[in-house]
């Protein structure tokens, strides 16, 4: 068969297992000869969630509502978020020899791909475009998902398509922290996501919406179709990995222990990156490393595991041995650095010398280093910055650096230690305050501070802080943030109207410990 004439295929409604089990048995078919490239659509027979290939099940998914109402879940080949998938959303996908005219960059892979389906729905009228990395949008709201994996020479690129959504539905079995559901909250979150009802005002013939993908993916690509079914190497292949699919072994293939071992994540172009490390002795003992990201090849991530086994808590030797690792392998993963997992590496691997100064394991995974070891900091810091976000709505200086110490909160209790520990404490109330008050601190002479906020707050102003190069520690707050409801704009301008938790207990006795050691130090 030239190489220029593809099979089409409509695998139909399946379950997730069959369908997540297909991935893999088209992608070796293409991969082993056996079986032609190929455009493939796919549905799904119930409602599912997906999770990505290097993500927990159960950080990621509300494991005990979809198992009561028969949502299924599985794990997908490629890697990526979790999603939610219901029977009228498509699948689309694109199963190929890695040749031409395909890019070999896989950033460039990604848009090249992209691009027919943004044509197939610019067809439809509507404003479709590629958003880098690997998203599809309509007038700035994302309504296709994209990603892959490769094997043998060849590659697997698949997308969604989301016809309709119910968003309610969808936050009930994610781990997407929302507070109450709320009207509020969920027309937050339609600002960043869409639907061919939302925009069209109602769902198009699946079968026409097809037809486009398939009739701009031949001129794209140049190439001929033909409407095709699995063959019979595929049918059997199926059958023998379905069982596995099926199994616990597959979908909690990825489960990060909950004890003993310490956590830091990081926010990069290409993703989250998540790190948990045991050490023992300033040896790395094991590392997992979870996140939406995507990695080729596909068992990177099981390799920089394995290559930081008993390596010395040390960031050169991290960085060398990642770095060499991903040199060996010719290992991408678009938008994240060999540098960037170690820094989140040794990040969490650090924070075991958060015991020596008295805290235990739980309390140092809440706290967060800025620029210097918590040593320094808590020897050198006078000021205590908390966030505004923090006070009751109805507070009256909920917007003021000051606090009268009513009792209506937390702040009261905080102010009063923290004076009588010899800190100035004050309020923060939007980011533009924070950057002021740091850079005025630091032009004053002052070495370090002590803060509080959401750990979605400092990985997206991880590069200010070290801009503006004034060394802190963080003790995060708890529960929702205005990054979980999409509110960030508005606590960035210091109008967000929700309420953080925090750690009082912990911020206390982070308190405590600095004034001891300054004590010692005088």
């Amino acid at each position: 068969m030239p190489e220029n004439t593809w099979r089409v295929v409509d695998t139909g409604l399946r379950s997730a297992a069959e369908n997540m089990a297909l991935d893999e048995v088209i992608l070796r078919a293409v991969a082993e000869n056996k079986a032609p490239n190929t455009i493939r659509f796919l549905r799904f027979s119930k409602p599912c969630v997906l999770v990505g290939y290097h993500q927990d099940v159960e950080q990621e998914v509300r494991l005990d509502y979809c198992l009561s109402k028969g949502i299924e879940i599985n794990r997908r080949i490629t890697g990526g978020g979790a999603i939610y998938f219901h029977p009228l959303h498509l699948g689309w996908e694109v199963i190929a020899k890695w040749t031409n005219p395909f890019p070999k960059s896989i950033e460039k892979l990604y848009e090249y791909i992209c691009r027919p389906v943004v044509s197939a729905l610019r067809q439809l009228g509507l404003n479709a475009k590629f958003r880098p990395k690997n998203d599809i949008e309509i007038n700035g709201r994302k309504i296709s998902g994209t990603g892959g994996t490769n094997y043998g020479g060849s590659f697997l690129f698949q997308g969604t398509l989301l016809t309709d959504l119910d968003i309610r539905e969808m936050l009930k079995c994610l781990r997407i922290p929302v507070k109450k559901l709320s009207d509020k909250e969920v027309e937050s979150l339609k600002e960043r996501v869409t639907t061919l009802k939302w925009e069209l005002g109602y769902v198009p013939d699946l079968n026409e919406l097809k037809k486009l993908i398939v009739e701009e993916m031949c001129k794209h690509f140049n190439i001929e179709v033909w409407e095709g079914e699995l063959t019979e190497y595929e049918e059997k292949l199926l059958e023998e990995k379905l069982p596995y699919f099926k199994s616990e072994q597959w979908i909690y293939l990825i489960k990060v222990p909950k004890k003993g071992i310490f956590h830091a994540s990081i926010k990069v172009p290409g993703g989250l990156i998540r790190a948990a490390v045991s050490v023992r002795e300033k040896v790395i003992q094991y590392t997992y490393m979870t996140g939406d990201f995507f990695a080729f090849p596909r068992n990177l991530i099981y390799e920089i595991e394995s290559r930081l086994k008993h390596i010395p808590l040390n960031y050169s030797e991290i960085t060398e041995t990642v770095a060499k690792l991903f040199e060996e392998a010719n290992a991408v993963i678009p938008g994240v650095k060999p540098e960037d997992i170690a820094k989140v590496v040794y990040e969490a691997a650090s924070k075991v010398h958060l015991i020596d100064l008295g805290f235990t394991e739980d309390e140092a995974n809440q706290i967060i280093e800025v620029l210097k070891p918590a040593e320094y900091t808590l020897a050198r810091a006078n000021y205590l910055l908390l966030p505004y976000c923090a006070k009751p709505l109805e507070c009256s200086l909920r917007y003021s650096e000051d606090c009268v110490k009513c009792g209506l909160c937390d702040f009261a209790e905080i102010y009063d230690v923290a004076e009588k520990l010899g800190f100035k404490p004050m309020t923060i109330t939007s980011y533009e305050h924070l950057e002021e008050t740091l850079t005025k601190l630091k032009e004053a002479g002052e070495k370090a501070w002590i803060g509080s906020c959401c750990e979605a707050f400092y990985e997206k102003h991880f590069e200010d802080f070290k801009r503006i190069g004034l060394p802190g520690l963080i003790v995060t707050t708890e529960g929702f943030t205005c990054y979980d409801l999409s509110q960030e704009h508005l606590a960035y301008q210091g109008k967000y109207e929700g309420v953080s938790k925090l750690r009082t207990n912990l911020i206390i006795k982070t308190l405590k410990i600095s004034a001891s050691i300054k004590a010692r130090k005088k």
